[in-house]
């Protein structure tokens, strides 16, 4: 191999390289926000939780929008986080979003919730899979 060829090879490896780093670093899901936000689905907002609910209860769009925090995979409002059972069933219908009432004990059994940055804006992923969030009507 000559020595030209050899030193293309290099460079040329060395770009791609720094590309996937650069492009693993840049779409890397977050878990934790570092601002509160408001979640809105079809110029909708998700509401704030019942102040009462002892049980998860699904999450609603309304006039008063739940103001949230991301950390540490749990997405937070109040003394509720908005999460999906970690354990669901495996058809391919849409899954609930719930309210699950904040314990200092054994907290629920929830997926992480993770964040992606997007063209100045944040998508919310509610699984692994990279589920969308869906208003129902």
């Amino acid at each position: 191999m000559s020595p030209a060829l050899k030193q293309f090879l290099l460079i040329s490896g060395a770009f791609i390289g720094l590309w996937i780093v650069w492009s693993a670093f840049f779409n890397a899901a977050m878990d934790t926000l570092d601002f509160p936000f408001s979640i809105e689905l079809g110029g909708a907002s998700i509401a704030q939780a019942a102040g009462g609910a002892e049980e998860p209860v699904q999450a609603k769009t309304g006039s008063e929008a739940a103001i949230f925090t991301l950390k540490d995979g749990r997405l937070s409002s109040g003394d509720f986080i908005l999460a999906r059972y970690a354990s669901e069933d495996r058809s391919f219908l849409p899954k609930p979003v719930l309210w699950f009432k904040k314990t200092d004990g054994d907290a629920p059994k929830v997926q992480r919730v993770t964040a992606k940055e997007n063209e100045g804006s944040f998508q919310l992923i509610f699984s692994d899979d990279e589920s969308k969030l869906v208003a129902k009507d």
